[in-house]
């Protein structure tokens, strides 16, 4: 998510979503309008390795968002109907 004005804004925003098990990654940007990145996402589908921030340095010295950078991880459960699945023998 870009444009997000702060910590608060996806905390309540994650609270409304409570069927779900969202987690999130976010810093404080330098942006002057005091807006920021977040990834969401869902813990049970995304395993985080490693985030940090990029610097996005514009030429003119304004200060803008930074760029989030992460590794992640996906995580693959098999649906219940796929692990209840019988091989049927050819003999």
């Amino acid at each position: 998510m870009s444009e997000v004005e702060n910590e608060l804004v996806i905390k309540d925003l994650i609270e409304n979503y409570s069927n779900r098990k969202y987690n999130y990654i976010h810093y404080d940007s330098p942006d002057e309008r005091g807006i920021d990145n977040v990834l969401l996402y869902d813990k049970n589908k995304l395993e985080i390795i490693s985030d940090r921030p990029i610097r996005n340095n514009l030429p003119d010295g304004d200060k803008t968002r930074d760029i989030l950078s992460k590794k992640m991880k996906l995580i693959w459960k098999k649906r219940k109907e796929e692990t209840n699945v019988t091989k049927k023998s050819n003999a």
